[in-house]
């Protein structure tokens, strides 16, 4: 049953001989690419050599089903509905006098690490994240982001130890990280300056990241152009966008620490109350 269209190549369907209706999301691609379906696999086969596999995956929108015809494919993704994507949230901040407060902003920023980490664990690069990438979950039982959009990803488990890639034409990339727009060799780093900018829109209320050089130290190190509101009173942003923008020798260790350090954040005991209300604040405002 196709009863609405989604855009170009594809559309909802109900799965009614279930017990209960389950909506997807049909991708059909001419002539067929299954590529969706090797990154699921990839994704999947990572996830469960690790720790909770269950709620790592629960954190991915995946394909579940796929069909290969003669000259096309076809790709079923679950669908929640209504979709509330974290675009829904850069809005409300642009749009509020005060923007986000600090304790929502940590929250979505340690889930949007938590999962690029466990992708990029996976040797995944997903390539186009931006705020539409991450849905909202918005249950009453089970809260936070999930990532979608994995049809332009790249596999580094396909290519040799060390491979890193260059492009002169960044233009082709819907946000070129800095390596892409000075012509150095990137890998993680398109994923990293995407999680930056979203960040930067959640905390400057909508503004996208301008980054800089400054002098520090006798170097030149990249910095957002904006100052950090005096409400966001942790030092942790800062480092955010320090290691983040600079630190990406080692892409994985770098996402990896400043996750702990997030965790740690929102962790601690005068944080973790507000974090929870904020959570809850949160899922409030998506049902409005």
């Amino acid at each position: 049953k196709l009863p609405l269209v989604l855009g170009a190549d594809r559309y909802v369907v109900n799965d009614i001989g279930s017990a209960a209706t389950r909506r997807y999301e049909l991708v059909v691609n001419t002539p067929e690419n299954l590529w969706p379906l090797h990154i699921t696999n990839t994704l999947l086969k990572s996830i469960h050599k690790g720790p909770n596999p269950e709620q790592s995956a629960s954190n991915l929108v995946l394909v579940q089903h796929a069909f290969r015809y003669e000259q096309l494919s076809a790709c079923l993704v679950p669908r929640s509905e209504p979709i509330k994507t974290l675009q829904i949230v850069v809005d409300i901040a642009e749009k509020s006098p005060q923007g986000l407060d600090e304790p929502t902003v940590a929250y979505l920023t340690t889930e949007m690490l938590r999962i690029v980490d466990t992708i990029h664990h996976a040797g995944i690069i997903h390539a186009r994240i931006a705020p539409e990438s991450f849905i909202m979950k918005t249950s009453k039982d089970s809260k936070g982001l999930m990532l979608g959009g994995f049809y332009n990803a790249i596999d580094l488990t396909m290519f040799g130890n060390g491979v890193e890639f260059s492009s002169s034409d960044s233009k082709q990339v819907v946000l070129p990280c800095l390596e892409m727009q000075s012509g150095k060799p990137f890998t993680y780093q398109l994923d990293m300056y995407a999680i930056c900018n979203i960040v930067h829109q959640l905390v400057h209320r909508g503004r996208v990241l301008v980054p800089i050089k400054k002098q520090v130290g006798g170097e030149q190190v990249w910095s957002p152009q904006a100052k950090t509101p005096s409400k966001f009173t942790s030092g942790v942003w800062a480092e955010f966008f320090d290691e983040m923008l600079n630190n990406v020798k080692d892409c994985r260790k770098t996402v990896r620490t400043i996750r702990s350090r997030f965790e740690q954040y929102i962790a601690r005991p005068d944080v973790a109350s507000r974090s929870t209300t904020a959570v809850v604040n949160l899922y409030h405002l998506l049902h409005q």
